[in-house]
């Protein structure tokens, strides 16, 4: 069966407030009536199974959506590594490369950002990400796609990378330094 989050909020809220209510009204009968504490104790176990199901596919979805964007992250970098090798197949050899916008960037030190070691600078670096300013255009899916893309795991906190780079571009090391320790 497949329900919407909506649903599923709803038929889990019920059963609980339908548990809850026959719980009270158990309390309040006499003796001879007490028989609904095991609709209550039911109700309150389907309420406990639908709490669950939410939860499993709601980090499902979690769990699909970044595998796609990994995925999209990914084919955008063979694209662009293929279109980079048939240019360079189609230019004369010279003695040397064309320069590209991203060549003649300065490079920021990334590593200046908590969360970045030389690893995943270097990673980054061979995205084409080198400056803080680029990082903090980026969004999290393309960078855990080109993690991902680079057979590394990305790392707790890599969605605090683009706003960290936002105070490393201003050269606001306190501002960085308050914000990596507030989250």
């Amino acid at each position: 069966m497949n329900l919407s989050q909506e649903a599923k909020n709803l038929i889990a809220m019920t059963a609980l407030v339908g548990a809850v209510a026959l719980a009270l009204n158990d309390v309040a009968l006499d003796g001879e009536n007490r028989n609904l504490l095991s609709w209550s104790v039911g109700l309150f176990f389907v309420s406990i199974f639908f709490w669950l199901w939410m939860r499993r596919d709601a980090l499902a979805e979690q769990r699909d959506e970044a595998i796609k964007a990994a995925e999209e992250s990914a084919s955008r970098a063979e694209e662009l590594a293929r279109r980079t090798q048939e240019k360079s197949q189609m230019e004369p050899q010279s003695g040397q490369a064309p320069a590209t916008v991203v060549d003649t960037l300065e490079a920021d030190d990334l590593t200046k950002i908590y969360g970045i070691g030389k690893i995943f600078r270097e990673i980054l670096y061979d995205a084409g990400i080198k400056t803080f300013d680029q990082l903090s255009n980026s969004s999290r899916e393309g960078l855990i796609g080109v993690i991902v893309a680079a057979g590394k795991v990305p790392p707790p906190g890599l969605e605090t990378w683009p706003r960290q780079a936002v105070y490393a571009s201003k050269g606001d090391w306190e501002g960085l330094r308050a914000y990596v320790n507030a989250s």
